[in-house]
């Protein structure tokens, strides 16, 4: 005989990120809130398109190594807006060498989200996500 999850089993279960679905609903400042999932609902291919450091003025050896979105490992902070990085979130991650030297740059999810709509809005959203740093 098979056993079916009664009410109270609904609410023990776990979600993919280890919390249940009540503690999701009541924790709005988690990776995993309905603000950040509506937040992370943007193109990741809008995002990559959007080029951070065009216009500035650079050296002719300046290359782009490595452009990507990832999910993060390890926290940190965005190199945009300045706020912290949460492991799991969905990052963009840049690698580059500009005037003869490497670096490497990370965007936080709403970043990432600001990226893709700046495409469109004249880039209205990246203004106001790079306002947050100052």
């Amino acid at each position: 005989m098979k056993n079916f999850p009664t009410h109270n089993d609904h609410d023990k279960r776990l979600t993919a990120a280890g919390r249940s679905t009540t503690e999701m609903t009541e924790d709005t400042n988690s990776p995993n809130s309905p603000l950040d999932l509506l937040v992370s609902a943007f193109s990741e291919h809008d995002c990559l398109c959007c080029g951070p450091f065009e216009g500035d003025f650079g050296s002719p050896d300046d290359r782009i190594l490595k452009d990507k979105m990832v999910t993060a490992r390890k926290g940190g902070e965005c190199h945009l807006c300045g706020q912290q990085i949460q492991p799991k979130e969905r990052i963009r991650s840049m690698a580059a060498v500009f005037d003869g030297e490497l670096m490497s740059y990370r965007w936080c999810n709403a970043c990432c989200a600001a990226m893709a709509k700046s495409l469109y809005d004249d880039g209205e959203a990246w203004e106001e996500r790079a306002a947050l740093r100052r």
